[in-house]
């Protein structure tokens, strides 16, 4: 068993697929979103494994056109199903050799970037603590809830996108600007702004002894507007 945390740990997802032995049978995956070029699909094209894979069904399109397209046009081997809206497992199981079950999408940022936990369970985990059945289990209740990816379905999902371009890029620019007040806000009030476990800066000792105090100095802030509160309550006051 392993604990897989990313940045937090060290230990990140890609770290199963360098070192998933030869003799991997198949993949099932359950994951609620997917974007970009997920490594885990390029893994299974490059070792030529069976892949089954669900995902998310919605009007946000949750698992991008061009994975669909790419799971269309890879053929029988590599199958796509796909969950109306109430779907949220992330779940990857390598036939002969673990499985993984946590909280990373398929994505750049579940994968290297955000704060992101779970467990692999080896082969020999699942035996031995009896739930390999367990998670079969899981796979057979999910592939009754889905229906497969069609060119219908599909076709569907384009014309969705395109009727909605516009007001997608007017939601955009606004999800901009109230993201460039957000962060302005949070320059006067907080020090402390995370910016993802991939970005790695050097600081100087003065620069976290600055940042150190400035935490500390909301934190006695916020406590005494607490303590204020609760004197200034006529209960409490002499």
């Amino acid at each position: 068993m392993k604990l897989i945390a990313g940045g937090l740990n060290g230990h990140y997802l890609k770290e199963l697929l360098m070192n998933a032995p030869d003799d991997v049978e198949w993949v099932k995956a359950a994951i609620a979103y997917a974007s970009g070029t997920p490594e885990l699909v390029e893994f299974c094209v490059e070792r030529k494994l069976r892949m089954e894979f669900w995902g998310r069904l919605d009007e946000t399109i949750p698992v991008s056109l061009n994975i669909l397209e790419r799971f269309m046009r890879l053929g029988p081997n590599y199958t796509c199903k796909l969950v109306w809206k109430y779907f949220h497992p992330k779940i990857i199981q390598f036939g002969g050799y673990g499985v993984y079950i946590g909280s990373a999408n398929l994505t750049d940022n579940g994968w290297y970037k955000n704060i992101e936990c779970g467990v692999f369970l080896t082969e020999a985990d699942l035996i031995e603590n009896g739930i390999a059945n367990q998670v079969d289990e899981v796979f057979d209740g999910i592939d009754a809830e889905s229906v497969p990816l069609t060119d219908e379905i599909l076709r569907q999902l384009r014309e969705l996108q395109q009727n909605h371009e516009s007001s997608i890029s007017d939601w955009q620019k606004a999800e901009k600007e109230r993201t460039k007040d957000f962060e302005q806000l949070l320059n006067h009030s907080v020090a402390k702004k995370f910016k993802g476990l991939s970005v790695v800066t050097k600081k100087s000792s003065s620069e976290k002894h600055k940042e150190k105090f400035l935490e500390e100095w909301n934190e006695t802030l916020q406590l005494i507007r607490q303590i204020s509160d609760q004197v200034a309550t006529d209960e409490n006051r002499p």
